[in-house]
């Protein structure tokens, strides 16, 4: 049931793409009167662990088990393990959205739930969501709108005063109290423009039972409904836990050829194959930029570039640079200790989509991690030193395990990675990415048959963690972690 390389290619183009189910009707019928018996019994006047108790991560599949057969189901483990390797993991974090009389402005999805800030957004297939429709959708209804192509193209958020997670369009021009739907449309059908004028606004109608796979990083948004019944979005997070195998070739192509470039380094990253080159239109766009940063193997440059505080043209220096290979690993070390926050957290996630395990880029590291400022500086240094850990054992370096979980696990200790105050939940990003990347090097390391006895400390790591966790996202994880080591352990 593994995706077809055209598929795939569909998918690295517009970043979303149906999948196919083979379920009874009954099963969506089920889903829907859950869902609708879920909201009924969250009112608005519970506190919003309660509420969400009902309608989010395990007390959805709790308030609508009949989900279990959609989430194993065939067609979806082939797609899932097409785009993310085998062995990928379900986050804990699900929601069962219901559309409204409201709109929502487009936007990225936050790196860790609730609008909580995480790490750098790659381009390569690392997280994907999928989006569940239990009922036929259409527009009247509310159906999702998506921007598609949009997962390699962002707006600034090193903005002073802007904490969310998300990355959002509009953000100069926010929606006022009391607007007029006459000009919320007008409002809304402008917006991809503020990204760039020629992307085009498509609406997700689907039949009843509908799945697709879409981009962690597209940009989407909940419309309104314009008629009266329900429409609900189901929606599940997953993450890569294994470095891409080889792979036959996946086609190059695209709607717009200014994705080329980032699509045939994705491609390239995904399979092993060879990077299929193209030349961009020179232009002076988010687009155009983060075309030509791909393109121009210009290793002068985009380092340069990679130190600029101006996000706009960091941005796609950052993204070119993890192409470069060891021509880009000393500026990303000079650049960790740059003064502007933003330049240290590109640097970081530079140095984790290099992967090159050096004792400097170790040390730089996991200064990031103990010292930095940023709490999303340390959390994107962090899920690097997980992705050139995993690397490394994949890559036949097994002593990188240990090497990696001794850097990794003081960064789950809560005295040093303290709760985020004024949250909706307890919790913080460190710890959550810290257990991901503890999860990852462990499923790396069983990949690679690495015995029990060595994965025994972390083993011992993660049921400490499970049992004094106070954030939920972390505490599954670690579990999780539990589970794969004991299952290999039996």
């Amino acid at each position: 049931m593994s995706l077809s390389p055209d598929q795939l290619a569909r998918f690295l183009d517009v970043g979303y793409l149906t999948i196919p189910l083979e379920l009874p009707e009954s099963v969506h019928d089920d889903v829907f009167a859950s869902a609708q018996a879920a909201y009924a019994a969250s009112g608005e006047g519970e506190g919003f662990e309660a509420r969400i108790g009902r309608i989010a991560d395990g007390g959805l599949l709790a308030s609508c088990p009949a989900l279990h057969q959609l989430l194993e189901a065939p067609a979806l483990d082939g797609a899932l393990a097409s785009v993310l390797g085998e062995r990928y993991y379900r986050h804990n974090h699900a929601f069962v959205h219901r559309a409204s009389r409201v709109d929502q402005d487009y936007h990225k999805d936050s790196h860790l739930p609730w609008s909580m800030r995480g790490a750098v957004r790659s381009h390569r297939p690392q997280w994907v969501m999928t989006f569940y429709y239990p009922q036929e959708t259409t527009v009247e209804l509310g159906a999702t709108r998506v921007l598609p192509g949009t997962q390699y193209w962002n707006v600034d958020h090193e903005i002073e005063g802007f904490e969310q997670g998300e990355d959002r369009l509009g953000l100069s021009d926010p929606a006022p109290q009391d607007e007029a739907r006459e000009a919320a449309d007008a409002r809304l059908a402008a917006r991809p423009g503020e990204l760039d004028p020629s992307i085009a606004s498509v609406p997700l109608e689907v039949p009843k039972g509908s799945l697709l796979l879409v981009n962690f990083d597209l940009f989407h948004r909940g419309a309104r409904r314009l008629i009266s019944g329900d429409r609900f979005m189901v929606k599940f997070w997953y993450c890569r836990m294994l470095e891409p195998r080889s792979a036959g070739a996946i086609p190059v192509n695209s709607e717009d050829a200014r994705r080329l470039p980032a699509i045939g380094a994705v491609a390239s990253w995904l399979t092993g194959q060879p990077r299929v080159r193209t030349n961009p239109p020179d232009e002076d766009s988010e687009a155009g930029r983060v075309a030509s940063a791909y393109a121009a193997h210009d290793p002068v440059r985009i380092c340069q570039d990679l130190l600029s505080e101006c996000e706009a043209v960091r941005r796609p220096a950052m993204y070119g640079a993890t192409t470069l290979g060891e021509d880009a690993l000393e500026p990303a070390l000079e650049a960790t200790s740059a003064t502007h926050w933003g330049v240290r957290k590109s640097s970081a996630f530079v140095l984790g989509e290099l992967a090159i395990d050096t004792a400097a880029a170790r040390d730089a590291l996991a200064r990031l991690t103990s010292s930095d400022a940023r709490a999303d500086v340390r959390s994107t240094a962090t899920v690097a030193l997980g992705r050139i850990g995993r690397a490394g054992i994949a890559t036949g370096d097994l002593a990188a395990l240990e090497r990696f979980v001794d850097l990794i696990a003081p960064l789950t200790d809560s005295s040093r990675e303290p709760d985020v105050p004024k949250r909706p939940l307890p919790g913080n990003p460190v710890r959550q990415n810290a257990a991901l990347a503890l999860l990852s090097l462990a499923t790396e390391a069983l990949e690679a048959g690495v015995d029990g006895g060595r994965l025994a400390p972390l083993a011992a790591l993660a049921r400490a963690m499970a049992g004094r966790e106070t954030d939920r996202y972390a505490r599954a994880t670690a579990e999780e972690l539990i589970r794969r080591i004991g299952i290999s352990a039996g």
